[in-house]
């Protein structure tokens, strides 16, 4: 064989072998494009993945934490029921008398649970005291009371329901405002509206009548024990 065909089959060879490593070359570059578009579509779908766990972690601590504040607010809620139950409730009213129909009277109930201390009552205007000779502004109240007991009442005479009408118009309406301390401070003021015109059609009776009989009943089966005790 001559130089010359033995340098062209060389040549051949060298060809061939080329486009053999360009095949080869071309396939890896191929799977590895393959592969790194596939890690990027793996790691587009983590980070997606990861937002989502991030998204669904800031929910679960939101939740968590309206959770927190929906306790304590059940808590301070519990907690001022409690307060509020145990704190006095002093309430001071103008009502006609059990025995007297006709008289009309100041009655200051504890109707709470706890001991009232310093109980202070203001009537804007003043309440009239229309009670015989004395005429002008109940001040009974002026210095408040120094202690009240839960279920005791203290009363006193303001005057004849007649008196108020006498000119066929009753006294103005008055706001009463009561305060005092309990067992965990100053309660809350309490203002309301007390009106003579409530009185003006009233029945006058009440229960008189019936405190009388009563009172007498009293009377007499306490002497017929006595009898009965001497024998």
């Amino acid at each position: 064989m001559s130089a010359e065909a033995i340098i062209a089959l060389v040549a051949v060879v060298v060809s061939v072998a080329a486009v053999i490593v360009s095949v080869v070359a071309a396939r890896y570059a191929k799977i590895q494009a393959h592969s790194a578009s596939r890690s990027a579509e793996a790691a587009v779908e983590q980070a997606a993945s990861a937002r989502d766990q991030a998204s669904a972690a800031r929910d679960q601590v939101a939740a968590a934490r309206d959770q927190v504040a929906a306790a304590q607010r059940q808590n301070e809620l519990q907690e001022q029921a409690r307060r509020d139950a145990a704190q006095p409730y002093v309430v001071v009213d103008v009502v006609p008398d059990d025995a007297q129909g006709q008289l009309l009277q100041v009655v200051a109930r504890n109707l709470g649970q706890t001991m009232a201390r310093n109980v202070q009552v203001q009537f804007d205007p003043p309440l009239p005291k229309r009670l015989g000779s004395e005429q002008g502004p109940f001040l009974a109240l002026a210095q408040g009371i120094s202690y009240l007991p839960p279920g005791r009442s203290m009363t006193w005479n303001l005057g004849v329901s007649f008196n108020y009408f006498e000119e066929d118009t009753a006294p103005p309406i008055t706001q009463v405002t009561v305060t005092c301390v309990g067992p965990f401070g100053p309660t809350d003021p309490l203002t309301y509206a007390v009106s003579f015109e409530e009185f003006r059609h009233q029945s006058a009776r009440a229960v008189g009548s019936l405190h009388r009989v009563e009172r007498s009943i009293d009377k007499l089966t306490a002497a017929v024990t006595k009898v009965v005790q001497r024998r």
